[in-house]
């Protein structure tokens, strides 16, 4: 389930969106990144969005009751880049050898830098931490490293994947996949998500749904060329959605019922986004199929 505070954030948004295609004013729409700061160059269509690599485990990594680590094994990162040129990067790595689990977290946001295929992250700022053998060995850092590496994406869609490089190539390719949960192609034509939306609660009804993309880079305008969206109808507990004419990038995915028709988000509204995590929302480059959007009932406390 979203938390209380994103689904808040995200749902004036939906309101500026739906009423531009529906004839009302036609504000820009603000960027989606959590982590706003200053530009860097312009990031092109096919390397924008998020990236993951490695695997996320659903494991709870630390317990704050006993101030243990669980044990686990591997490296994840995500990456996110704006078209403006700005990164987010949380990466986490545990290794086992011999008895000695050791680990490292980060987390850091900055600026790109493009020079070709040579793509450089600079971070604004940075925090790692980690341990040795042992939690009681810790230590902590937050000097910003930039990071430089050769890019490439080959594929498209849901299926594209971002080769990065050691520019001295001394060290092996990391290839970064689109976020899991949604099935690239699947049934989906070009163009096209395709999913399904339902009721958190068996007692409520969707009613008259609105699904609709829009660019995760943050340059889509409500009403504008890149805006898409459908409705599905009266729905009951559920129905299938198909968005069409959605452009070859990373798109986030909402769905919102305006159960009293003012045209406003109020309480009793039914509002989700599709996320592959339950946590935040998840772009989604078309073509996809198996989208699954969660709409709950708003309550006074998600408007405050």
């Amino acid at each position: 389930m979203l938390t209380r505070t994103r689904m808040t954030a995200l749902s004036a948004l939906t309101l500026t969106a739906l009423l531009a295609a529906c004839g009302g004013t036609n504000p820009p729409v603000g960027n989606l990144d959590p982590t706003p700061g200053a530009s860097g160059d312009p990031v092109p269509a096919q390397l924008q969005g998020e990236w993951h690599y490695g695997y996320i485990s659903p494991i709870e990594y630390y317990n704050p009751s006993t101030g243990q680590y669980a044990e686990a094994s591997g490296t994840s990162v995500i990456l996110k880049l704006t078209a403006d040129g700005r990164f987010q990067r949380s990466g986490i790595s545990v290794i086992s050898t011999s008895g000695c689990t050791s680990k490292i977290l980060l987390n850091e946001s900055g600026v790109v830098d493009l020079d070709g295929s040579t793509l450089t992250l600079i971070p604004t700022t940075s925090h790692s931490k980690g341990y040795s053998c042992t939690p009681s060995n810790s230590w902590e850092q937050r000097k910003p490293v930039n990071s430089v590496s050769t890019w490439s994406v080959t594929g498209s869609g849901a299926s594209a994947v971002l080769t990065l490089g050691d520019p001295t190539g001394e060290a092996t390719d990391s290839r970064y996949n689109r976020p899991r949960g949604a099935t690239p192609g699947g049934n989906a034509e070009p163009g096209q998500l395709r999913g399904v939306v339902r009721a958190a609660s068996s007692t409520d009804r969707v009613g008259k749904v609105s699904v609709f993309a829009c660019p995760a880079s943050g340059t889509c305008e409500a009403g504008g060329s890149k805006f898409r969206f459908t409705q599905p109808g009266d729905v009951g507990t559920s129905s299938d959605f198909t968005i069409e004419d959605v452009s070859d990038e990373p798109h986030n995915v909402f769905a919102w019922t305006d159960v009293n028709r003012n045209s406003k988000v109020d309480v009793g509204d039914m509002y989700g986004v599709y996320t592959a995590d339950g946590k935040s929302v998840t772009p989604v480059t078309p073509p996809a199929d198996g989208l699954e959007i969660t709409v709950y009932k708003l309550t006074p406390d998600d408007l405050n």
